[in-house]
């Protein structure tokens, strides 16, 4: 079986905020080792061995771990997107009325707003000049209450697929 070299375990045990062993096999040099020249016994070897498959198995679920931690969860939401007049937005899918962002409101523009089009270009219900609402769905952030904190994709769809869902109430 190859042996993995000691700069990978360096690198684990220093994600995990750890220092090596000063004993066992890590203490030799990686050429004694290889060749059977140890001083040490066959166990300790082992030992060795293992000690190292540990810390890298640690290193890789501690990385595993962080990257989870710091990712927030995208939501796939439906329904009915609005603006009813000048930089009012919200979505309303068959759970809540989801705010993305009110006109004179202190948290500004949401991150990813560019990525919502022209809904006036698709299908879409003209309700006021050139305001009005469509069907889409979108791959979005929340807090988890009533307001969108990130959109991440946008896609209109066609007006009967909403219409066509009874769990979403008619916008207006």
């Amino acid at each position: 079986m190859p042996r993995l070299p000691t700069a990978l375990l360096l690198a684990g045990t220093m994600l995990l905020g750890t220092a090596l062993p000063s004993t066992g096999a890590f203490a030799q040099s990686e050429n004694e080792v290889y060749n059977g020249r140890s001083s040490r016994s066959t166990t300790d070897i082992c030992r060795g061995e293992k000690a190292m498959r540990y810390w890298i198995a640690a290193a890789v679920m501690t990385t595993a771990l962080a990257i989870a931690a710091n990712a927030q969860a995208a939501e796939t939401r439906c329904g009915w997107i609005e603006n009813p007049t000048p930089a009012n937005w919200w979505l309303e899918d068959a759970e809540n009325t989801w705010t993305i962002m009110t006109q004179g409101d202190d948290a500004g523009e949401v991150e990813g707003m560019e990525l919502i089009s022209d809904i006036s270009e698709h299908d879409y219900v003209k309700t006021n000049g050139n305001y009005g609402y469509a069907c889409a769905c979108m791959s979005v952030e929340t807090d988890g209450k009533d307001r969108i904190t990130r959109i991440l994709s946008f896609r209109q769809l066609k007006l009967a697929k909403c219409r066509a869902d009874k769990a979403l109430k008619f916008p207006g």
